[in-house]
């Protein structure tokens, strides 16, 4: 073990040269003199399905996920105030999707439907600092943005093992290191004010190893080799260099016990306490909010994936449109199938594929997985459902710039097994309106038009205007009169 007390966060030493702590530890950060965070989520929280094309972490595993983040979000602040040096790797951004713990329902009775409200989430929460806006981006090329000064010796020693998988879009702090073109940051220090003996913290690029390098076995049993135990040894080493120079330069003299005596404490203390509390709790408040609004615009705009999406996430936009029309709609998968979409509403059950091209149209390739899928789907449940291709042709092409979506076979393999063809760009501009709209009238409309096309591509109707809206308010105000 190292001279100084070294936890280290998820990240574990060659050689156990610092204590290692898990994510989901509780301990206190005010045990140690050096601190080294490793906001890695990636493989702790596994229970989880998938929400626009995100890990969705269950129940359980989204509360300990705030509670962990909260923890040593607390912890950091902490431990910086208390003069302590921290050391944070910048691991790859884990944007998950976390239960918010509240429901939202629909429908009585019977059709009464349970919405589990979710946000968006991240490892870098834990992180009591405003970090801007982070961009995942891998590299390994990296140089000095100025004087390394204190990093010096440790960029020396591991700027070969370290590599970045974030970029900072904002300056905060003093940066150290930048992308070799394109100036982006990927290393920076935060000196804390000498005065108020606040610590530092340094945030890093990555810092990676092989295990298998660093380690030997005997009787089955492995254990770090020398190589791994001189790595570990100088990596703390660095760390405690670092972190002595930084105190030599801010040692003060230590404060006797009685100092902290009341009568010795000015009532202003107490009362800009107090306003840095008020504060804190406003802040916090405040980026609630934002997080919550922005997850909101996301959700608004994440409708454009109809437009220029394949795979996945088509398919997860393809969906949302499905729900908002009024279909029951989901994917499907067991151990033995898996269906892009599975949809049904009064007018009848549907099973749909969806398929993205780049620059050319929709081929028969779809339509005869998608002949397949049906039987499938009748083989498993007895019941045949009406075949729907998604296609999005020349994706990255301007809506009305496209040629035809579908090809000459394609459309007659459709007409020839009854299968409706759908042009996600028209699905946009259905999406878009409902978004905006809760028109019951309309939604129907839509499944009909899907219901009745038979072999042909969906022809949906026209996206009401305001002028026809007021028109139907008043037919229905009319009706209601005679009735009544």
């Amino acid at each position: 073990m190292a001279e100084k007390n070294i936890f280290s966060i998820g990240f574990t030493f060659p050689g156990n040269t610092a204590e290692y702590l898990s994510f989901d530890s509780e301990q206190s950060l005010l045990d140690a003199d050096i601190i080294v965070f490793n906001p890695d989520i990636s493989n702790i929280y596994n229970t989880h399905s998938y929400y626009q094309g995100k890990k969705r972490l269950h129940d359980s595993c989204s509360f300990k996920l705030k509670e962990n983040t909260s923890h040593w979000r607390r912890e950091l602040l902490t431990a910086f105030n208390s003069g302590k040096t921290i050391f944070i790797f910048l691991n790859k951004l884990n944007d998950v999707f976390i239960y918010t713990g509240t429901n939202e329902y629909s429908g009585t009775g019977k059709n009464t439907r349970t919405t589990n409200i979710v946000t968006s989430y991240d490892n870098y929460k834990c992180i009591p600092l405003n970090l801007g806006k982070i961009i995942p981006a891998k590299g390994s090329k990296i140089n000095p943005a100025t004087d390394l000064k204190y990093l010096a010796h440790y960029w020396q020693e591991f700027s070969e093992y370290s590599n970045y998988e974030i970029y900072l879009d904002a300056e905060i702090g003093q940066p150290l290191l930048k992308t070799k073109t394109g100036n982006k940051i990927v290393s920076t220090v935060i000196y804390g004010n000498k005065a108020n003996g606040e610590g530092n913290i340094f945030l890093l690029p990555k810092l990676t190893y092989n295990d298998k390098d660093f380690t030997k076995y005997k009787n089955e049993q492995s254990y770090w080799n020398d190589k791994g135990i001189t790595f570990g040894t100088k990596l703390a080493n660095c760390f405690i260099q670092i972190d002595k120079v930084l105190r030599s330069e801010t040692e003060k003299s230590t404060a006797p016990d009685w100092v902290n005596d009341s009568s010795f404490r000015l009532k202003l203390e107490s009362t800009y306490e107090n306003q840095i509390e008020e504060i804190s709790q406003q802040i916090e408040s405040l980026e609630e909010k934002q997080r919550e609004i922005k997850l909101e615009l996301n959700k608004v705009g994440n409708t454009r994936r109809l437009l220029y999406e394949n795979g996945n996430q088509l398919e997860e936009a393809i969906l949302e449109s499905l729900i908002l029309m009024g279909f029951d709609a989901e994917r499907y998968q067991d151990s033995d199938s898996e269906f892009d979409s599975v949809f049904k509403s009064d007018e009848g059950l549907f099973l749909g594929e969806a398929e993205g091209k780049d620059t050319k149209a929709i081929d028969v390739t779809k339509i005869r997985q998608l002949t397949t899928n049906i039987q499938e789907y009748y083989d498993k449940f007895d019941e045949f459902p009406k075949g729907i291709l998604f296609g999005n042709a020349y994706r990255f092409t301007k809506p009305d710039e496209r040629a035809e979506f579908f090809t000459t076979k394609c459309l007659a393999m459709a007409k020839q097994f009854n299968i409706t063809l759908i042009r996600t760009t028209d699905l946009f501009k259905i999406t878009q309106y409902l978004k905006e709209n809760d028109d019951n009238d309309f939604k129907q409309l839509c499944r009909l038009k899907i219901f009745e096309a038979n072999g042909t591509i969906v022809e949906f109707p026209e996206i009401p205007t305001k002028e026809s809206n007021i028109s139907k308010s008043k037919v229905k105000t009319r009706k209601t009169k005679e009735t009544a």
